[in-house]
C-alpha cells in the first residue's frame, strides 16, 4: 500500500512538473527578469592639463570629453606643506546585469512556486518514510 501511494505521489509530481514546464516554455523569457545596473565612478583628480589621456578602468566607458570635469582638487606635498589645486577628473560608467527572477519565480533556475513546493513536499514525504 505504501509503495503504491509513493508511486501515486511520484506520478502526480511528474504530471505537475510537466504542466508547469510546458506552461513556462512560452514564458521562458518572463521567468528571468535581469536588472541592468549602471555603475558610475570617477578617475583620480589630476591637473587638467594632464587629464586629456586619462583612461577609465578596464570595462568602464568614459562619458566625459577632453580634459574631463573640473570638479575636484588634488594635493601636492612640498616638504612640510600640502598645497591644494583645482583639478579635473573623468566620469566613467559600466553596465552590469544583475541576475534576478521575475515575480512568482525563484531559485537558481527561476522555477515557479508550484514546482518548488512539489519538490519540497515530495522530498519531505519520502524522507520521513
Amino acid at each position: 500500500m505504501e509503495k503504491s501511494l509513493g508511486f501515486l505521489f511520484f506520478f502526480a509530481f511528474l504530471v505537475a512538473m510537466k504542466l508547469c514546464l510546458t506552461s513556462q516554455v512560452q514564458d521562458e523569457v518572463k521567468k528571468q527578469c535581469d536588472q541592468k545596473l549602471l555603475i558610475r565612478m570617477k578617475t583620480k583628480c589630476v591637473p587638467c592639463s594632464l587629464n586629456l589621456d586619462t583612461p577609465c578602468p578596464a570595462g568602464y566607458t568614459k562619458i566625459t570629453n577632453g580634459t574631463g570635469t573640473p570638479d575636484c582638487r588634488y594635493y601636492l606635498e612640498i616638504k612640510t606643506y600640502t598645497l591644494s589645486f583645482p583639478g579635473c577628473r573623468h566620469h566613467c560608467v559600466k553596465e552590469f546585469e544583475q541576475p534576478e527572477c521575475c515575480q512568482g519565480h525563484w531559485g537558481p533556475d527561476c522555477m515557479g512556486k508550484l514546482v518548488w513546493a512539489l519538490v519540497f513536499y515530495f522530498h519531505i514525504e519520502f524522507e520521513e518514510k
